[in-house]
């Protein structure tokens, strides 16, 4: 972007809009600003040179319409980068806390229909759907990676029990049994501690188009 650019940040959350405004100010970063709006259906500013996402478009209950909603806002030969999650099977650093609480839980369905984690996760959908949008020049292709957790045990545990789907999973848990759960947890991140830390195995989709000329 450069002191010359401008960068505007959109999301439905408070919470994730006050997180960026810290970092904002931490840096003292002056030529961005954001909105808390629906990406899906708010008259976004036009003329944007680039649109991106990090693990955020999974959630459009419409893709195609949201797609198309944010493809208005670029110029002509714009360009759009997403990034989504592999499906479930592929992404370690959930499998095996999860599996962890199995004799507690029930896992819930994530076969990745409908607005959710998993909703892109196949990259023949993703590219189907952003050529209905109106994108061209698009390629979706598999990464996979490893995820550093924390420093230790204790890190990458109190990490995976404050995302979205931790919370949920640690909450189905009865209260009475929480304390074990968690010790199950952290004792399934134990053969995967390092020196350098604790890492679990991630595989993401990075995917890229453009607007026509």
């Amino acid at each position: 972007m450069g002191r010359g650019g401008a960068a505007h940040g959109v999301d439905i959350t408070p919470a994730m809009l006050d997180i960026a405004r810290a970092r904002q100010e931490l840096l003292g970063i002056q030529n961005v600003s954001f909105t808390e709006a629906d990406a899906q259906t708010a008259t976004l500013p036009c003329g944007a040179d680039a649109a991106m996402s990090r693990f955020g478009t999974m959630f459009f209950d419409e893709p195609i319409t949201a797609f198309e909603n944010v493809r208005r806002s670029l110029q002509p030969r714009g360009r759009l980068g997403i990034v989504t999650w592999q499906p479930l099977e592929q992404n370690a650093w959930l499998v095996v806390p999860g599996a962890a609480l199995l004799p507690w839980i029930a896992l819930p369905d994530l076969n990745g229909k409908g607005p959710g984690m998993f909703s892109q996760s196949d990259a023949v959908t993703i590219v189907q759907t952003l050529a209905q949008a109106g994108f061209t020049d698009i390629d979706s292709r598999p990464l996979k990676l490893a995820l550093p957790l924390g420093r230790n045990v204790d890190q990458a545990y109190a990490l995976l029990a404050d995302t979205g789907v931790g919370r949920g999973a640690l909450s189905a848990v009865p209260e009475p049994q929480r304390d074990a759960a968690a010790d199950a947890v952290r004792s399934a991140l134990e053969p995967h501690a390092h020196a350098d830390g604790v890492w679990l195995g991630a595989a993401i989709l990075l995917t890229t188009a453009r607007t026509s000329s």
